[in-house]
Order: structure tokens, then C-alpha cells, then sequence
């Protein structure tokens, strides 16, 4: 096995010196492809069990070593519990975002009313439709009807 995979790196190496980068990636694909091919074939079911079985002894090292206990703790702790973590980060750069867009438009609409604003105190006519049609004012010698369609 290990030296079909000296072979193999060989040829991905010769194949990308020697032909350009578009048909290098075909050659390489086909070396990868006859790798994956004839390594499945080799390998069984059973072998596959036995590697995953010789790595459960040094898994079960790993969570008696302290620094590893203590790494994975404090990561829990940064992640999920602090209240500067990254989750708490996410929902605040949210909030941050929201905030942001909710402060641009109330000053759209500022401009827009101090606009509003000016024209009203340029213009009497403006003032007095205005005045007119939203707070039905009127004049004193004026009379006003109301029409109400059915």
C-alpha cells in the first residue's frame, strides 16, 4: 500500500511539471480516482473496524489528560456560558444590525419632516391646505360640510 501511494505522489508530482494546469487537473483526478478505487478494494470492513478500535484507547488518554479536560471546559465555558461568548456575540451583533438599520430610518424620516417643516413656513398656501385637509380647520365667515359616502 505504501508504495502505490509513493507511486502515486510521484505521478501527481510528474504530471504537474510536465502538462499544463488544465489537463494536469484531469491526470490528477484519474491518479486520485485509481488511488480511492484500488484503496477501498483493499481495505475491508473489518480492517476499517480495527483502525477505528485501535484509536478508542488513545481517545480514552485524551479525556484523562487535564490540559485536554481543561481546554474543552474553558471552550464550553467561551462558547455557551460566558456572557461575552460567542453566542451571546451573535445575538448582539444581530441586535447591533436591527438597531442600525431602525437609526438610519427614523433619520430618512427626520429629513424628510424637517423638510416638510421648512416648506411650511415658507409657504402660507401649503400651511393653510394643509391645515385644511388634515385638521379641518376654517376660516370664521366659512362653513363647512361634511359628505359621507355610503
Amino acid at each position: 500500500m505504501v508504495s502505490l501511494l509513493r507511486f502515486t505522489a510521484k505521478s501527481v508530482f510528474i504530471a504537474e511539471s510536465s502538462h499544463s494546469p488544465s489537463r494536469s487537473s484531469g491526470v490528477m483526478f484519474a491518479v486520485a480516482f485509481k488511488l480511492f478505487t484500488s484503496v477501498s478494494a483493499t481495505w475491508s470492513w473489518l480492517g476499517s473496524q480495527d483502525a477505528i478500535l485501535k484509536i478508542i484507547p488513545n481517545i480514552k488518554r485524551l479525556f484523562k489528560n487535564f490540559y485536554f479536560l481543561f481546554f474543552v471546559g474553558f471552550l464550553v465555558w467561551m462558547v455557551l456560558i460566558d456572557s461575552n461568548g460567542f453566542v451571546n456575540r451573535f445575538k448582539l451583533s444581530g441586535k447591533l444590525n436591527d438597531l442600525e438599520e431602525e437609526k438610519s430610518f427614523y433619520l430618512e424620516e427626520i429629513n424628510k419632516i424637517s423638510k416638510e417643516k421648512n416648506q411650511f413656513e415658507t409657504d402660507e398656501e401649503l400651511f393653510e391646505k394643509f391645515a385644511r385637509e388634515e385638521y379641518l380647520m376654517k376660516k370664521k365667515s366659512e362653513d363647512i360640510f361634511y359628505i359621507i359616502k355610503e
